[in-house]
């Protein structure tokens, strides 16, 4: 069967293998499309409104009234140790962490571009970090595969055995485990220390 195209301004194009007496339907106007168009529109966001997105979680950790058997995710049920919040965070979380003092710990999970990581002392709290035995770092990013990245660390008083050295001589410093302490990063350098 062979196509032939019709002329005129009234013309209508026949579908492939339609008979002569019955043409394709022609749309009735531009505005009719494009009112679809809007409806169509409207209903996806509709629809992906509906999609339930992961909602970060914000982790509470108390050195006075906490237990790493609660869940940590309200003031009133808090971690008792920042490892017990750390094992659990995700692209996006919050680690609040109350006045009192903590030991050294090690953060492993990465956040993403998209969620930093935060571990913030609690408003209007200053915890301590203490540095204490053969650890070299109050806290530590490191995993088995490469440094955590994308994590932000806000509001912490550090203390170990080289108080007088500010952040300027620990980052310069030609062998840092020797003569400084506080955090360690090692891999990607997508840590920020506040």
């Amino acid at each position: 069967m062979s196509l032939s195209l019709p002329r005129g301004p009234s013309a209508r194009i026949r579908g492939v293998g339609a008979p002569r007496s019955q043409p394709c339907r022609k749309f009735g106007s531009d505005r009719k499309m494009k009112s679809y168009g809007v409806f169509l529109a409207a209903i996806t966001l509709a629809m992906l409104s509906c999609v339930p997105l992961a909602a970060a979680t914000t982790y509470y950790v108390s050195s006075t009234s906490g237990s790493d058997s609660n869940d940590g995710t309200s003031a009133g049920t808090p971690f008792l140790t920042i490892p017990a919040a750390a094992s659990r965070t995700n692209p996006g979380d919050i680690v609040y962490v109350m006045d009192g003092t903590y030991g050294p710990f090690t953060i492993s999970r990465s956040g993403s571009s998209a969620g930093y990581i935060t571990y913030q002392a609690y408003p209007g709290q200053h915890p301590t970090v203490n540095k204490t035995g053969s650890a070299w770092d109050a806290i530590q990013l490191k995993s088995a595969t490469a440094g955590p990245s994308y994590i932000i660390i806000d509001g912490f008083n550090l203390v170990g055995d080289a108080q007088s050295i500010t952040v300027d001589q620990a980052q310069t410093a030609p062998n840092y485990n020797n003569t400084t302490n506080g955090i360690e990063r090692k891999g990607r350098p997508r840590a920020r220390a506040f």
